[in-house]
């Protein structure tokens, strides 16, 4: 790739990464501008997209049928990539903080992060659910699983959206810019719970 090999403006490389890099989250954090880490963060990025592709097409036969046996839907694959880039954004964001004197800005930042860690919370329960049980919550039911078994599954997953939904609504129950938000965090607890009080009660 040209760019590595020249005098790597910062605006050029940026255009690259829009162009060609997967994570929308991480082209953000660098249109904020050419700070130390950002230019670091680029030259990381681009070299590795350089690397990928150089390679891409002596590896993507093999790759490619590993994936379609052990993920014929891509989902799981998906989730591993989201994953991955919400904790390289989320890594990114805190190397920020140090330098936001806005004490809102800085609010909105970490906001961003937790966030971004109850995403991954959440990736991580349904790559569980999924390592576990071969399946992923949203897709089919095998036929021959017993309904017993199937409740037991449908309670897993509800305590762990109940775990991720509490502490969102503690950050933001004293935010008052936060109302509505609120408000629908609540209803969704609400639902949740009594989703799990109906399982359990079977």
């Amino acid at each position: 790739m040209a760019w590595i090999e020249s005098n790597q403006v910062y605006e050029k490389g940026l255009e690259l990464y829009q162009k060609y890099g997967s994570s929308s989250l991480l082209k953000k954090v660098l249109a904020t501008g050419p700070s130390e880490y950002n230019r670091g963060r680029l030259l990381a990025e681009l070299q590795q997209l350089y690397a990928s592709v150089a390679d891409q097409e002596e590896q993507k036969p093999a790759l490619l049928q590993l994936a379609s046996a052990a993920d014929p839907d891509g989902v799981e694959e998906q989730l591993v990539k989201e994953r991955s880039e919400a904790n390289k954004v989320a890594a990114a964001l805190k190397s920020q903080l140090p330098f936001l004197t806005d004490p809102q800005k800085r609010k909105a930042v970490c906001f961003k992060i937790l966030d971004l860690y109850d995403r991954n919370s959440e990736i991580w329960a349904m790559l569980e659910y999924k390592a576990k049980h071969g399946y992923f919550p949203h897709q089919a039911m095998p036929a021959e699983e017993q309904e017993e078994e199937a409740q037991a599954l449908d309670r897993y997953m509800l305590e762990k959206m109940l775990q991720n939904i509490r502490p969102k609504i503690s950050r933001i129950k004293n935010d008052p810019t936060k109302k509505e938000q609120l408000k629908e965090l609540q209803q969704e607890k609400f639902r949740l719970e009594q989703l799990l009080e109906k399982a359990n009660a079977v």
